[in-house]
């Protein structure tokens, strides 16, 4: 599997780029993806929780849901947020083939047009996701109240 996921100020920078132009489609996404625990990796190991398969981990999820309400939450509005999205992990499984962007539940899209239109992403200022945008996303979440300070 493979994230191609865009940080919001070269996402803003790129529809810059390509506000002008007459295209029918561009697909906006990260012109050097990264595979799936490249960022699940240092996800698990700041959160302290073990990284399991897929399949696993959306049992036990499953197996939450099932021993109590999926709004009802113990300390806040977040704690079983994934809980409210169980429908679309499960779609992940049940889509006949696995698609490889997005946990398997988007195909991988053409950005050939995006690129050749986006100063920003031929120029090579996009790095590859990696851990210190995880730490910048659980610093995000954290400020923000979505998740508790550990």
């Amino acid at each position: 599997q493979i994230v191609s996921w865009i940080p919001v100020d070269l996402a803003a920078a790129t529809i810059v780029d390509m506000c002008d132009i007459a295209a029918d489609t561009l697909h906006l996404v990260h012109p050097q993806p990264v595979r799936w625990n490249a960022i699940m990796e240092p996800l698990a190991s700041k959160l302290n929780v073990p990284l399991v398969p897929y399949v696993e981990w959306l049992a036990r999820l499953e197996s939450l849901a099932e021993d109590g309400d999926v709004h009802a939450t113990h300390a806040g509005k977040n704690d079983k947020a994934a809980l409210r999205l169980l429908y679309v992990y499960r779609k992940a499984l049940a889509t006949p083939e696995r698609l490889e962007e997005s946990m398997g539940l988007m195909p991988r899209v053409a950005m050939d047009k995006a690129v050749r239109i986006s100063r920003i992403l031929q120029e090579g200022s996009t790095q590859q996701l990696g851990p210190e945008d995880v730490e910048r996303w659980l610093s995000y979440w954290r400020v923000t109240g979505f998740m508790r300070s550990s």
